[in-house]
């Protein structure tokens, strides 16, 4: 089963395109595994600044859809309840396997399986109880498999942010010497990102 895990918003953008005389071109390209209405627009000049432009729509669907709804990040101790959605949209009643799945930084509470049967046209909500245990990112996955068409299946990957449990902390120094020495000690335990900014001033010899 392919794992859906590309979802941008522009599926593609090219500001350079040449044609032929006839008018007609062709591009190729590869959509993302976003299952949504995709519009297509396109804007032509010529050498004597003409201008034309067309619009249409692609639907990109499949029979069974796999979704996930989750926070958009999530802060380190956090407990919180995922929601996996399955939607059935053949003209069969079926029954799906569904495992929901992340990386060690996200701990799953409970159950990470279950048997769902859904009606053809129907779907059903599950509900993941996980917890956020290390920094910066997990992965969750969401799978449905169909037990007696596995072509009838699917899954989606989403990268969830996970901030540190603590606070930010700035702290400013100013100097008028040629060599300035300064050290900062960082918890051993914790998950720093340390960022330095050097602002050349005069005020400093104005006082």
């Amino acid at each position: 089963i392919k794992v859906r895990k590309d979802f941008p918003d522009t599926a593609y953008w090219n500001p350079f395109i040449v044609i032929g005389e006839s008018g007609t071109g062709t591009i190729e390209f590869e959509l993302p595994d976003s299952l949504t209405t995709w519009n297509l627009s396109a804007v032509a000049t010529t050498s004597s600044m003409d201008v034309g432009e067309a619009s249409a729509k692609v639907i990109t669907q499949k029979q069974v859809i796999a979704r996930l709804s989750s926070p958009r990040f999530l802060t380190q101790r956090d407990r919180v309840q995922i929601i996996g959605v399955v939607h059935n949209y053949g003209n069969k009643e079926q029954t799906f396997s569904v495992l929901f799945n992340s990386t060690s930084q996200l701990q799953i509470i409970g159950n990470q399986t279950a048997t769902i049967t859904i009606p053809a046209g129907g779907d059903k909500a599950l509900a993941f109880w996980a917890e956020a245990k290390d920094c910066c990112s997990a992965n969750i996955s969401f799978y449905a498999i169909s037990t007696s068409d596995s072509s009838a299946s699917d899954a989606m990957q989403l990268a969830l942010p996970i901030i540190p449990h603590g606070i930010e902390v700035t702290t400013f120094s100013s100097s008028s010497e040629d060599v300035v020495e300064k050290t900062y000690e960082l918890p051993a335990s914790s998950y720093s990102n340390a960022e330095l900014t050097i602002s050349p001033t005069i005020a400093s010899t104005a006082l």
